[in-house]
């Protein structure tokens, strides 16, 4: 899922940025990305503690957030992205004792699972095998909880980016400011 839209202010901070050395504009965009997407995950933590029950976690401390910026080493604002949804955890994993990453879990609790036969391996199968015992799953129905964070957070995401990034240009720029006395 893309969130976009229309942001004032970011022209000027791109300005700044590029007065920033370059050693610490890409540090200060990175930093100032993760933050903003702070809100998100932690409502799509709370959503998570709220709508499932959980014996290990798991799912919960898979929220992560990434940020990348891009290649060519030209920091731009608009170059920069950031991540946040469930990122399969092997140690995680491992410790709780589950065989199927974590990610297809949630892709199960986001969009719900139609009832299903258990034992048929293909179509064909249907009926065949296991027959006379009750292995058909009921489904799940879907409780979406990535998305509507994502969605309600947008805007919150976008402010927040703005003021982080500022002070980290500020600080920056205050910092260089000192060591030139």
């Amino acid at each position: 899922m893309k969130l976009t839209g229309q942001v004032a202010g970011f022209k000027e901070l791109e300005q700044a940025l590029k007065r920033v050395d370059k050693s610490v504009g890409p540090k200060a965009l990175r930093s100032a990305l993760k933050k903003a997407a702070d809100s998100p995950k932690n409502s799509i933590q709370r959503s998570i503690a709220a709508n499932f029950e959980s014996q290990s976690g798991v799912l919960a401390n898979s929220i992560k957030v990434r940020a990348t910026l891009n290649k060519k080493q030209t920091h731009n604002i608009y170059d920069a992205a950031v991540y946040v949804g469930v990122y399969n955890v092997k140690a995680l994993q491992k410790a709780a004792g589950g065989d199927i990453p974590v990610s297809v879990y949630a892709y199960w609790l986001e969009t719900g699972v139609k009832p299903h036969d258990l034992n048929a391996k293909s179509k064909r199968s249907r009926g065949k095998v296991g027959s006379g015992q009750n292995n058909f799953h009921p489904g799940i129905e879907p409780k979406p909880f990535i998305r509507p964070a994502l969605i309600n957070n947008s805007e919150r995401v976008i402010s927040d980016m703005h003021i982080e990034l500022k002070r980290k240009i500020d600080l920056a720029l205050k910092r260089a400011a000192k060591q030139k006395r």
